[in-house]
């Protein structure tokens, strides 16, 4: 099995697992990139965690943008329904939580299995459950654009970022076993 044929198996499993387990929970992404981890050293590949922020919009908030229109959100929502999304674009840290997003990465692709966290589908921003894709080490961010509805996804490297290791869903492996088991066995 190749990195990216256990990334595109993963996002049509997993996250639906950790749906199931968390219901209460749609944005995951330290216990989603944990579990990727664990599921790639099963299968001989090395998959990584990559911190990262995310930037989410809808195709008309993005027409202003390219327009380079002055930046006025509120009312590019009132005039066509423009909307955007930030993870990790925090300017103060909540104590007990990481202010960020972390994916997977390994072997020339990413993986974000947790970005449904960031859908709005009556604001025009649909994710689906999973974003798999090529990804180059070493480049500070790349984009994802919808041919479907054109939500664009830009994604934002956040170098030197651990703190998300502090997390119970990346040290208890008990909150992830179960999980980890089904993926392997549906993907054997």
């Amino acid at each position: 099995m190749t990195a990216p044929e256990l990334f595109q198996g993963m996002a049509e499993i997993m996250p639906e697992e950790i749906k199931a387990k968390f219901p209460w929970h749609e944005g995951l992404c330290i216990l989603s990139t944990r579990i990727a981890m664990d599921v790639g050293a099963y299968f001989r590949i090395d998959v990584q965690p990559l911190a990262c922020q995310v930037f989410i919009c809808n195709r008309q908030f993005h027409q202003h943008v390219l327009a380079k229109e002055d930046y006025d959100v509120e009312k590019w929502y009132q005039l066509d329904g423009s909307h955007s999304i930030g993870i990790g674009f925090d300017k103060y840290e909540t104590p007990g939580r990481y202010n960020g997003h972390v994916i997977a990465v390994a072997d020339g692709v990413y993986g974000d299995f947790s970005i449904r966290q960031a859908e709005r589908v009556e604001q025009g921003i649909v994710t689906g459950p999973a974003v798999i894709g090529p990804y180059m080490a070493g480049i500070p961010g790349w984009e994802v654009v919808s041919e479907e509805d054109g939500t664009r996804l830009e994604y934002y490297v956040k170098e030197n970022q651990s703190g998300f290791k502090d997390a119970p869903d990346w040290r208890d492996a008990q909150r992830r076993k179960s999980i980890v088991g089904r993926i392997i066995r549906a993907l054997r």
